[in-house]
């Protein structure tokens, strides 16, 4: 029987194939070696406060636009928020991302709002069911 050493040759052509990821630019906090670290270091996201659920009650929001792709959503918002007074969510309701605005307490001021969206260029929008944010 003959006995033959094989021999593998692997190419380096990457894993995975697509885009290599981009690092971000946010503030780290170092500390200098052999001091003790006051406490834990919140990043400017984590800093954001929380909504917690005693500050969400049902209410109702004017949807906008609705897409099957959340950067479609996301640029819709960033324009929408330029011309609108209200505060302007993106929400996921399966199988679509929606973009809401506003945080009305009862119908009858969501549709008075949602008249006058007409004369920004919005015509296509309805008053939907939601919990919104109350008080501060």
């Amino acid at each position: 029987m003959l006995s033959a050493p094989i021999v593998l040759v692997v190419l380096a052509t990457g894993c995975g194939g697509g885009r290599k990821a981009q690092p971000t630019a946010e503030p780290v906090a170092v500390t200098p070696v052999g001091e003790e670290m006051p406490g834990p270091v919140l990043s400017p996201r984590a800093a954001v406060p929380l909504v917690t659920a005693d500050q969400l009650v049902d209410g109702f929001r004017v949807q906008l636009f609705q897409s099957a792709q959340l950067r479609d959503c996301e640029q819709f918002r960033d324009a929408a928020a330029v011309r609108l007074d209200r505060p302007i969510y993106v929400e996921y309701v399966a199988p679509l991302y929606r973009v809401r605005a506003g945080d009305f307490r009862d119908h009858d001021s969501a549709e008075a709002w949602r008249g006058g969206l007409t004369a920004f260029g919005f015509e296509r929008t309805e008053t939907v069911p939601s919990r919104v944010r109350v008080g501060g």
